[in-house]
This record gives C-alpha cells, structure tokens and sequence, in this order.
C-alpha cells in the first residue's frame, strides 16, 4: 500500500493508486507551522481546507485513469474559498458523478456531496444524480468558464440554456458599482432593542421584517447611539437618500426598497447602486423576479444571500422606456397593488422567452 501523508516530499513521483476513495476530515484547525508546511508542499491551495489538500494529495497519488471518490460538503461546489481546489479538480482530472446526498450526518447541518473523478482529461458528461430520481449530464467545460470555477449543480442543461440566454444580454452588474453596508451589531439587543417606541427612537429592521419590495410595519425600535454598538457601518449608509435593504439568510433573493433612511440589524444589509442612469426600482424589480429567483437558485443554491452573489446578477441595457414601465410596476406593488405578475410577466417578455421556458422556471419555482 505505501504510507503517504500530507507533509511527505518523497512520494510525489509515486503513482500507484488505481482507487482512493475517503471521507476526508473537513475543517480542520492547522497550526501555524503546518501553515508554514503546508503553503509550501501546496502552493496551489489558499484556503488551507483540510478536505482540499487530500483532494490535491490522492490526485498526486493517483495512476492515470485510477479514481477517486470523496464524501464532501456542499460548500465545494460553490463557496468562493474553494475555487482553488475546483480549478485543480478542472484542469488535472474528469469528473464522472456528483451525487448530492443532502443532510446525512448526525448533527452535520452542511448538505453533503459524493464527487467521483478520475485522473484523464476527456470532453465527457458528468452525470448529476439528485435524490435518485433527478439525473441529467452536464458537460465540465462549462464550468471551466464560470465564475470562481463554481461547479453549478443545480442547473440543467436546460437550466444553464435558460441562464445563458439571459447573461448573452448586453448587461453590467453591481461589480464596483455599488456601495455595501451591514446592519448593525448592538452586541446586547436585549439592552438596546425595545417593541414599544419610546422619545428618541425609531424603527429598526429585522431580515424576518424584509418583503419584496418593502418592510414589515416595525415591530421593533432602537435609540440610535452608534458608539455605544459593537458593529456600524458608516452612517451615510443608512441614511442614503434610496437604497436597497435584503433578508441575508434566505433561499431566495427578497429586496425592500427605502427611501426613508431606515436602520437594519445585521440579518438585514444593504446595497446602495451607484450606476449612472439606471433606477435602482429597475434593480429591485429584477432581484425580486421570478426569473431572477431561478438564476439565483440553480446559480448558487445558497441559504445565504452574499454580495458576491448579487454581484453577479445581470442588469440588462434596457432603454429608457422599459425602465420607466417597470418603474410603474414597482410603484405599484410598493403601494399596495398586486402587480407581481405583471411585473414577471414584463421581465420575461424582455428577453423573448418562449412559452415553454417560462414554464419551466415557474414550475421550478412552485
């Protein structure tokens, strides 16, 4: 067999595996001189993610054409830290099946993955297997050209025609141009947040009270004294004259529009874009979508809602009258009128989806 470990200079001419396959440990806390060791031996690997350096090491070990088959979490499929271990995984082997086998350990709450490879570059189908009754292929170079190398899952061929066809729009994104907040970190709500408003108060937002497009009526009120706070991000944040307010743990993509200078809590952060000639209500209504829903779940497939996800989401070059249409909708809803549909509607008209796309997204999304 050998004895091989992950600090070892003198096996890695050695190839006489034919099979690897292990539960690697994940997460593990390495010293400062392991550190040392490690980004060495493994200069390819940032993250120091104890998963990917035996993923690094068993594809060193391996013999041409031998496989590898690891039990993994899910966060190596999409978490920006890992991209350096899904462009070794790319560029050095073929990836033959990813079984997504959701939450199978006791008291593990990551969804965890099977990933089998084998060490041969070939322009093959993975095949995706989901709960033993969802299989279709995906074919790996197209992962090579996604962000971060983000190994998407989730999406279909026919999910990725979908998404392409909306990324093939003349488009820019919220990349550099937007300013970014958190919301606030009291440190002790119990001491600083009360349900009865008292003089000098104000409401405070929640990521429970964010809906599309608007808050919850307060339910919850605080006396704005940002020194005595553990986290604040510069006041002019929260005090933009309009900016967006979105529920950070969530599945789905929920943005409320304020233009009342309104403080969240940290479960509630904010974006304020900063693109010439482009309404942020346009962005609102895009994020709140359906389609924009579906992207953002076979893209991601997240409970988090990151910046860099939003970064990510195409903001069409529409002309000045399309804006000002979905501006109306959005008014509406923000008004109280039931325009969602219309609003869905309006958006997919926009990019000449046909009937039968349509209702593959919203069946997907119901």
């Amino acid at each position: 067999m050998g004895n091989y470990d992950l600090f070892s200079l003198n096996d890695e001419n050695i190839r006489d595996f034919d099979v690897i396959t292990t539960n690697p440990p994940w997460g593990v806390h390495f010293s400062k001189g392991d550190k040392e060791k490690l980004k060495t031996l493994y200069p390819q690997i940032k993250s120091f993610e104890s998963f990917s350096y035996f993923l690094k090491k068993s594809i060193d070990l391996l013999n041409d054409k031998g496989v590898i088959s690891f039990i993994l979490p899910e966060s190596i499929l999409n978490v920006k830290i890992h991209k350096d271990i899904r462009k070794i995984i790319l560029r050095n082997t073929q990836i033959k099946n990813i079984f997504y086998l959701d939450r199978v350990f006791k008291n593990v709450f990551t969804p965890v993955i099977r990933l089998d490879i084998t060490k041969e570059k070939k322009s093959q189908k993975i095949k995706i297997i989901k709960e033993e009754k969802e299989v279709y292929d995906i074919n790996q170079s197209a992962w090579e050209n996604n962000q971060d190398f983000i190994f998407n899952i989730h999406a279909s061929s026919i999910d990725t025609d979908i998404i392409n066809k909306v990324y093939s729009t003349n488009h820019t994104n919220l990349t550099n141009n937007a300013d970014w907040a958190l919301g606030i970190v009291t440190g002790n709500n119990k001491k600083y947040i009360f349900t009865e408003k008292h003089k000098g108060f104000e409401p405070i937002y929640r990521g429970q009270d964010v809906k599309k497009f608007v808050l919850k009526k307060p339910t919850n009120y605080i006396l704005f004294t940002p020194k005595k706070f553990q986290q604040v991000a510069p006041i002019e944040k929260y005090r933009a004259k309009e900016k967006l307010i979105y529920k950070f743990i969530s599945k789905k993509l929920v943005f409320a529009y304020d233009n009342k200078q309104r403080l969240t809590l940290n479960s509630a952060n904010i974006v304020i874009p900063k693109l010439k000639d482009y309404p942020i209500k346009v962005i609102a209504g895009l994020f709140n979508s359906s389609l924009y829903q579906f992207i953002f779940q076979k893209k991601f497939s997240s409970i988090k809602v990151l910046r860099s996800h939003i970064e990510q989401m195409p903001l069409p070059f529409w002309s000045e009258k399309t804006f000002e249409e979905i501006c109306f909708l959005v008014d509406g809803i923000i008004q109280g009128e039931n325009n969602f549909k219309r609003l869905d509607n309006y958006i997919f008209k926009q990019f000449n989806f046909s009937e039968k796309e349509i209702k593959h997204i919203t069946n997907f999304l119901e």
